[in-house]
């Protein structure tokens, strides 16, 4: 008797919107911050998987702002992540105070 293979699980793909904040960060000028929204909701390995992401290309989280924060960012540090999160298989979308190097890339 032979077993039928297993069909492959498809999963459904990972939205990423990045909210880009334009806040006052106090001491710290120049900062560059967003807050993510991921749907559907990701497991701990996949969290886990854009967070490396986020921290490669220098954003921490802020836990007074509830924000990724890039304290020292160049001007296509948005572009670069939001092409290694794209390479990475994840739809982006960017909204609220978008850095002039994403919207140049959207228009």
């Amino acid at each position: 008797m032979t077993s039928q293979p297993r069909p492959i699980a498809t999963r459904s793909p990972v939205a990423i919107v990045i909210n880009w904040r334009d806040e006052n960060y106090g001491r710290i000028s120049g900062a560059l911050a967003f807050r993510p929204t991921v749907a559907p909701f990701p497991s701990d390995t996949m969290a886990a998987r854009i967070v490396r992401i986020y921290r490669r290309h220098g954003f921490a989280m802020h836990p007074g702002r509830d924000s990724y924060v890039n304290q020292q960012p160049t001007a296509d540090t948005p572009a670069q992540l939001a092409a290694a999160l794209t390479a990475a298989g994840f739809i982006v979308t960017h909204a609220g105070c978008v850095p002039p190097s994403i919207a140049q890339i959207q228009e």
